[in-house]
């Protein structure tokens, strides 16, 4: 009678084991993500993701530069013909670097007044934050474009970057919490020559799914972004998860120690994990990757300058992969308004993994 009683409970233990594994089997494939690479796959994906929106399209633009002909432009305004509200969250100060700038700048200006020529509500971003440089597309309140790139000409002719459509609740929810914020409930752009007036709004928010910055954690004081990518001895981030292998393909990374980020890295190479890493070459205005690069080869790591590389993407123990407009700097992960996602779907970790590992094998080792 014991061993029968035994047995009961035991089976009844892997019935439910069993049917935990398949509930969470089922939420993990309920979502349909697509991964895409650019320059590979050019306009199609956007065209594509703007074409299906039936109600409204809610975009975060860093930089907007292409012709007012360009077939992502008349995707838009096809569907504002259509009656689609289409919203954009813009940057008035793109672009890098340390000169001054008076918003809008032109870039802006020419942006803005595209848009709104096009039909799009354009409003400024939200003024809490040093730069918007989110690059993420909401649409019809179901489906999300997490990417990496602007929309720029290089971006579909010699730039890498990566991207993702998903319609993961989490990330939706998630996309559409920061956006209403962003957004706030005031006036759209009248006349794109004026400054911006808009009251900031710094609130930070808890988000499940989604990577942003600027989010600070009320218990650690530290950005949640910052805790997920980086994390510390104490409490891993992403990168300090890696047990076997890290592919970092990244425009920008932050090669002072106290910021910890290469601290980070450095830890998983003398761990024994083999850390790839692929960077922007460094200019005279911007020498930070040579740096971070001589330091990672010293270690024992192997790092590398890509030509025309403007990704922000991590692939940890190839099981994880983050996607998004966060670099590995301060900026991006305590001061700009930043939006990724950290992704364990099997085709985009395939897609991405396969990408890094031919760019690897083109780019030659630093003498």
């Amino acid at each position: 009678m014991r061993v029968r009683g035994v047995c009961h409970k035991v089976s009844s233990l892997l019935g439910i084991l069993l049917v935990l594994f398949l509930t969470l089997m089922s939420a993990e494939g309920s979502a349909q993500t697509t991964p895409f690479v650019e320059h590979d796959d050019g306009r199609t994906p956007l065209i594509g993701a703007f074409g299906q929106a039936a109600q409204s399209i809610d975009m975060y633009i860093f930089q907007l530069t292409l012709p007012s002909d360009d077939e992502i432009l008349q995707a838009i305004r096809d569907r504002v013909q259509s009656g689609v509200t289409v919203r954009a969250l813009l940057e008035p100060c793109p672009g890098e670097g340390g000169a001054v700038c008076v918003p809008p700048n032109d870039d802006a200006r020419n942006a803005c007044n595209l848009l709104t020529t096009s039909g799009v509500v354009v409003k400024w971003a939200n003024p809490a934050f040093p730069k918007t440089h989110a690059k993420s597309v909401l649409i019809d309140g179901n489906k999300v474009l997490i990417m990496t790139l602007n929309l720029v000409p290089q971006t579909f002719t010699v730039r890498r970057d990566y991207g993702v459509v998903t319609d993961d609740p989490g990330v939706v929810e998630n996309l559409s919490r920061v956006f209403a914020q962003d957004w706030q409930d005031d006036a759209p752009v009248a006349d794109c020559s004026e400054p911006p007036d808009r009251l900031p709004d710094p609130t930070s928010q808890d988000y499940s799914t989604l990577v942003i910055s600027p989010d600070i954690n009320p218990v650690t004081g530290v950005s949640r972004a910052r805790e997920q990518l980086v994390g510390t001895a104490e409490m891993p981030g992403l990168i300090r998860s890696a047990q076997v292998s890290l592919k970092v393909q990244m425009e920008k990374i932050d090669p002072q120690n106290n910021r910890d980020i290469l601290p980070a890295l450095l830890d998983r190479i003398q761990q024994g994990v083999q850390v790839q890493v692929l960077l922007k070459p460094p200019t005279l205005d911007e020498p930070e990757n040579r740096v971070v690069a001589q330091r990672i080869n010293e270690t024992g790591g192997q790092a590398r300058f890509q030509p025309n590389l403007h990704a922000k993407m991590i692939i940890v123990d190839e099981q994880q992969v983050y996607v998004g407009s966060h670099n590995l700097t301060r900026d991006s992960l305590d001061r700009r308004r930043e939006i990724g996602w950290v992704t364990t779907d099997a085709v985009t970790r395939t897609l991405f993994q396969d990408t890094f590992d031919a760019d690897w094998a083109l780019t030659p080792p630093l003498p």
